[in-house]
């Protein structure tokens, strides 16, 4: 299911993030239990879009985030990938004294298998890509609220960052292949994301959940009938 190269990056990306966790009052059992934290969050989430890239016909492979390209131009490329995955979250980390917490550091590519020789459409479509990587991010919503009720509030909240910096549409991460695969569903993901994340510190999780659902849809209804429907 997965490549010797896979579990390396998913090793050196617990490496960092417990780094960052464990930044702001940062000690060796801090880190190390904020890379077991931050092992837990990936698992869940590559074992997710794993799973559901399957049920796609398709296989999935992760690597380290890199940024390739600076510009629109296509002689805009650096001439070795920038290590997006190493610098970004240390150096948010080291500005904001910890208070930033960069989660997004991983990204995926999906190939067909021969499972799809059937379909309509032998390429993994954009939509699926949506669906694959939102799933992901979904699994470590469910996470955070099952987190919530067992009273790990840490957890829980560090699966929201997760969850929250992962659906950022920024160069390759999950939240490029969510808008670009629908942007409905990166608008419900979004603000389900974001006010689940300013509620859950202030009220009790059921609630969080009625009210970031709530928003969530009211928001995807007012962007469908203000701008979907006029196309």
């Amino acid at each position: 299911m997965f490549k010797k190269e896979e579990f390396a990056y998913f090793g050196l990306s617990s490496l960092v993030l417990g780094y960052i966790i464990a930044f702001s009052a940062f000690t060796w059992l801090g880190w190390l239990q904020g890379i077991g934290f931050a092992l837990a969050m990936i698992l869940v989430h590559v074992m997710t879009q794993k799973i559901v890239a399957y049920r796609f016909g398709a296989k999935l492979e992760y690597e380290l985030w890199h940024i390739k390209r600076y510009w629109f131009y296509e002689t805009s490329y650096f001439k070795r990938p920038f290590p997006a995955w190493l610098i970004i979250p240390l150096l948010l980390g080291v500005v904001s004294g910890g208070f930033i917490k960069w989660f997004g550091i991983l990204t995926f590519e999906a190939a067909p298998t021969t499972r799809r020789a059937q379909r309509r459409w032998y390429e993994v479509t954009e939509w699926e890509f949506a669906l694959i990587a939102i799933s992901g991010i979904f699994a470590n919503l469910i996470l955070a609220i099952i987190s919530q009720f067992l009273g790990w509030n840490e957890f829980a909240l560090l699966n929201i960052l997760f969850a929250f910096f992962n659906a950022l549409p920024f160069s390759q991460l999950d939240g490029s292949k969510i808008l670009f695969g629908s942007r409905m569903l990166w608008i419900f993901s979004i603000i389900l994301i974001t006010a689940m994340m300013i509620l859950i510190g202030i009220s009790n999780i059921i609630t969080t959940i009625i009210a970031a659902l709530a928003l969530a849809i009211i928001t995807v209804i007012i962007y469908y009938s203000s701008y979907e429907v006029k196309k």
